[in-house]
């Protein structure tokens, strides 16, 4: 089992989930599964499944993708409920790092329901459509007449301070004049 972030969701999604265009993308955690898996074990979008691994277990409604192969499934991070990835790892930790041995469990899948709705809408860019939500329209920023864009502020001051410092008398000493 393999899991990690969603690039919809920051962390378990306490703030995101909450948004109302972010989550209508993807509403809830779901386990992707790899076609090969999927036709071994009868898997279908929205089979809903157990995972249970020495540490606990979770329920999942599973999505069929090619972003995984073989035997693999992955499990995002991004949920804090009944489908949380703390509830499957170990305590163990790296000892040089302490960074949570999260990517070394192995899970047992056990099918609760065949046939469910697939937790993925078709909005969903994964499925062909990259359309970026509708957010913080910084073109409208951008256009304001008292916006100035960061790198130019930069670029502005240090352009100033460079004709400044020309106009000065050298602050440096030769190592003659220092003694």
């Amino acid at each position: 089992m393999n899991n990690g972030r969603l690039l919809e969701h920051f962390h378990e999604g306490n703030l995101t989930y909450r948004s109302k265009g972010i989550s209508e993308k993807t509403p809830s955690v779901f386990l992707e599964v790899s076609p090969e898996l999927a036709e071994e074990r009868g898997l279908e979008d929205g089979t809903l499944v157990r995972l249970t691994s020495p540490y606990g277990n979770v329920k999942v409604k599973c999505v069929i993708t090619d972003r995984v192969k073989g035997k693999q499934v992955y499990l995002p991070m991004n949920d804090s409920k009944d489908a949380a990835i703390n509830l499957l790892t170990s305590s163990y930790a790296d000892k040089d790092t302490d960074t949570p041995a999260y990517k070394e469990t192995s899970a047992k899948m056990e099918i609760l329901k065949k046939e469910g709705i697939n937790p993925l809408p078709k909005i969903n860019f994964r499925y062909g459509n990259p359309q970026p939500q509708i957010g913080v329209r910084v073109e409208r920023k951008w256009a304001r007449k008292d916006y100035v864009f960061p790198g130019d502020a930069v670029t502005a001051k240090w352009l100033k301070q460079s004709a400044t410092s020309e106009n000065r008398p050298s602050q440096k000493k030769t190592n003659e004049e220092r003694t």
